[in-house]
């Protein structure tokens, strides 16, 4: 049970970590290039008498910025687009908008030291702007300048570069569009006459990411597919069919190429277009009566082979907390019960996932299911606190854990 619990918790993980969408072509509201008529009348907080319309602000770059409170990178991103209005002032405007009830909206502004001092119009209770610029994630960016709708995008794409791209006229048809509901049609010309086969093809302009599986009953097949995927995530999520994973964070991620920037994304480029320029799609078809196990082995080899690469997983040294069994060891039951116990792997990890500046915690000598009185951690002094009353012991140390290894293929072993 607690094997098949930490696997949906790594593959959640996988998924969410490297979870975006893109769009081209819009299939619902607004298109891009359409005449925008700035007739809404808008609810908000932090302007005038919480009441305007959106034609104040005609004569600037008018970005809405959809969000929800509970929203992480929504809300991470705010001081900086209250910066972004600073430096442009006048030229543009940026609106935050959210179809969240006033008194949530206020309350949460008001108490959350990281918003409290938004000096943006933050529009509550929308109806107009959402059914004209659909969407099912936020952020979702839309870009409207001199009556016309002139993007929409996700939230990496609101930065000062691309501010001035538009102010000054630049040609932007080359930008990730943002659209949840585009549908495509699958390429059949991908597909060989032979029942079982394989196919890389391109990204593709307006499809979401995506991991699927179909079966073909009347086929006998099982097809698997992936669209719009990069080459780490596309292995992960491979593995991670296979057996469970750690948390695999940037430690255990080991890139031996030159052109490191083509798998990890280089903090000079927004997620958006570095996606465009990387992703693929994937499909093959296998026997429906094979094993998935099997199944994911053949995919990484195929992976391999068609990207001219060696990824693999391989015990690298890494600097991590380890965590291993003190002299007098400390029994679950004879630990104080009126402090709710955890199990120390499930903790661990979650504190993997909450601190991602933290290093991988290794346990050596400790079961996962070992229950821990826990409490707050916020650097290692403090996880060493928790693990030494507990009858462990914590240290900082170089040790070989479970990475990703990305090479080239001509260091294939025979």
């Amino acid at each position: 049970m607690e094997n098949n619990r930490n696997n949906k918790i790594g593959v959640f993980i996988v998924l969410i970590c490297f979870s975006n969408l893109f769009a081209f072509g819009q299939s619902l509201g607004m298109k891009i290039g359409e005449q925008y008529n700035y007739k809404e009348i808008l609810q908000s907080i932090n302007y005038k008498k919480g009441q305007f319309a959106i034609k104040d602000f005609e004569d600037k770059l008018i970005i809405l910025d959809f969000f929800t409170t509970n929203c992480g990178s929504c809300i991470a991103a705010m001081p900086k687009n209250n910066e972004l209005q600073r430096v442009f002032n006048e030229k543009i405007q940026i609106l935050p908008v959210t179809t969240e009830k006033r008194n949530i909206v206020q309350s949460f502004f008001s108490k959350n030291d990281f918003v409290k001092d938004n000096k943006l119009p933050v529009i509550y209770e929308d109806v107009a702007l959402s059914k004209l610029f659909p969407y099912k994630g936020v952020p979702h960016i839309v870009w409207i300048y001199k009556g016309v709708v002139k993007a929409v995008t996700a939230g990496d794409m609101l930065t000062g570069k691309n501010i001035r791209e538009i102010l000054e006229g630049k040609d932007i048809r080359s930008w990730p569009l943002k659209d949840d509901y585009y549908q495509y049609v699958e390429d059949k010309n991908n597909r060989s006459e032979s029942t079982i086969y394989s196919a890389l093809s391109p990204y593709k302009e307006g499809a979401k990411l995506k991991y699927s599986i179909d079966t073909l009953e009347s086929e006998g097949l099982i097809k698997y597919k992936m669209t719009n995927v990069t080459a780490i995530p596309a292995f992960l999520y491979a593995l991670s069919k296979m057996r469970t994973l750690p948390l695999m964070k940037k430690e255990r991620i080991v890139i031996e190429l030159n052109n490191k920037g083509d798998y990890q994304v280089p903090d000079s480029v927004p997620q958006a277009i570095w996606t465009q320029r990387h992703a693929f799609c994937y499909e093959s078809t296998w026997p429906l009566e094979m094993e998935e196990h099997e199944i994911m082995n053949r995919i990484m080899r195929d992976l391999n082979n068609k990207l001219g690469l060696n990824v693999r997983l391989e015990d690298r040294v890494t600097p991590v907390w380890l965590v291993s069994n003190g002299k007098d060891k400390v029994e679950s039951s004879g630990m104080d019960q009126k402090n709710q116990l955890e199990e120390i792997g499930t903790w661990t990890m979650l504190l993997e996932i909450s601190n991602p500046t933290f290093p991988p915690i290794v346990l050596k000598g400790v079961e996962k299911s070992h229950l821990v009185d826990t409490d707050k951690v916020s650097d290692f002094k403090t996880f060493q606190a928790v693990i030494t009353k507990n009858g462990l012991v914590a240290t900082e140390q170089e040790f070989p854990v479970e990475c990703l290894v990305i090479s080239n293929d001509s260091l294939k072993g025979d």
